[in-house]
Formats: structure tokens, sequence, C-alpha cells
């Protein structure tokens, strides 16, 4: 990692020599989501707004729109809800300008999950029905399959137990047919919870372990760690053994 920022400050140092607005802001931008990464959430900040004001004094909106985006994700991540929602919010509203539908889908996911977050059911199943509607516009069976998953978790938690089950299993089709292996674990750790609690440890337990085993396959640590952390509680509250007890 340090070898990929040492590249990133040379390119930066020569891109600024040059003049070069547009690949200065770029070349921030990268370092910004390297700080990200590694946990440097203060100055990954830093980097993203100065990334933003170099892409609005150049015009770049498609870019802007990516890093606001993006900075609205680190804000999220360190719990600035309100922030994060009006970022997410600008970038949908430039998307909407540019007319870039499948942004604009994944800018609505992204705001219906702060909305999740922050106990908002009703505003975020409205945003994530609105992604939904331009995924099965634009074709787009990837994104579908996310957003038909974070719905199943909408549902389950308003008690719609039948219409959960039928989105989950929408859900997992899509992330089969569009080979989204990572998505398909997150949905699988997802659904075992709401198992949990509805008193269904066993099935819950299973469904963990499948969508634990993709998530290691593909890497995802992180998220990962995050579910299992949440799981251990939860089963604690529900007075039956961790799932990964025996892995």
């Amino acid at each position: 990692m340090r070898e990929a920022e040492d590249g990133y400050e040379a390119a930066l140092a020569a891109f600024r020599e040059i003049g070069d607005v547009g690949s200065s802001a770029r070349t921030i931008g990268h370092m910004a989501v390297v700080h990200q990464y590694t946990g440097r959430a203060e100055s990954a900040e830093r980097l993203f707004l100065e990334t933003l004001a170099l892409l609005r004094d150049a015009g770049q909106r498609r870019e802007e729109a990516t890093v606001l985006l993006n900075l609205a994700v680190l804000r999220e991540q360190s719990s600035k809800y309100d922030e994060a929602l009006s970022g997410f919010r600008q970038a949908l509203e430039l998307h909407r300008d540019m007319g870039n539908r499948r942004e604009q889908g994944v800018a609505l996911s992204n705001i219906a999950l702060v909305l999740l977050n922050t106990g908002r059911l009703a505003e975020a199943e409205q945003e994530w029905s609105g992604a939904l509607a331009i995924c099965r516009e634009i074709g787009d069976a990837r994104l579908e399959g996310v957003v038909l998953g974070s719905l199943a978790s909408v549902d389950a938690l308003l008690g719609r137990t039948e219409a959960s089950e039928l989105r989950f299993q929408e859900a997992f089709a899509l992330h089969r047919r569009a080979g989204n292996r990572h998505m398909e674990g997150v949905h699988l750790c997802d659904r075992a919870l709401h198992l949990l609690a509805r008193g269904q440890g066993e099935a819950a337990g299973a469904e963990w372990r499948r969508g634990a085993l993709i998530l290691r396959e593909v890497g995802d640590t992180r998220t990962l760690a995050d579910y299992t952390k949440d799981m251990r509680l939860r089963c604690a509250g529900a007075g039956v053994p961790p799932f990964d007890q025996s892995l």
C-alpha cells in the first residue's frame, strides 16, 4: 500500500507541474480511497474535499458525482448520517441532470441504506422502490438483485415475512445469474439474521455459514467481521450458540 501511495504522490507532483487539473483531481481521489480503506478517515475526507474543489473548478460533473458518492460512503461509515445523506442527494441531482439512469439507481440505494440505518424504514422503502423501477427500466439485473435483497430486509423488519422470503429468493437468483457472489454472501447473512429473529435458529445457522463462506472466498473480511460481530450479539440475545462457533 505504501508503494501505491508513493506512486500517486509522484504522479500528483508531475500533474501539478504541468498544470493538469483533471489528472491532479483524479490522483488525489485515488489517494483518498487508499486512506479510506486503510482506516485514515479524517485524511481521506480532506482529500475527497480537495478533489471535489478541483473537479468543480474544471467543470467535470460526472467525476464530481462519483467523488460525492465516495465521500458520502466515508461519512456514513463514520456515522455522519446527515452529511452522508446530503452528499448522496447531491450526487443524485447531478446524475439526474446528466441523465445517468443507472447511477441514479445507485444513489437512491445509498440514500435508502442511510435511512434504514437510522430507523426510517418507510422512507428507505420508498427510495429503494424508486431504485428498483430504474433497474427494471434499464434492464440492470445486477443492481436489481442488490435492491431486491435490501427490500427483502425492509419487508422482514416490517413483519412482512412472505414478501421478504419471495424477494430474497428473487435476489439470490439474480445474484447467481449476474455472478455477483459478494452480494449473494451479504444477503445470505442478512436472511440468516432475519431467520434468527423469527426463532428459526437452525435454519439461520445454515444460511449464515453459506453466506460467511462466500464472503471469505471473495476476500471481503471487513464486511464479514462486521456481520460476525452483529451475529454474535444477536445469538447471545436469542440464547443460541454463535453460528461460527464450530467453524
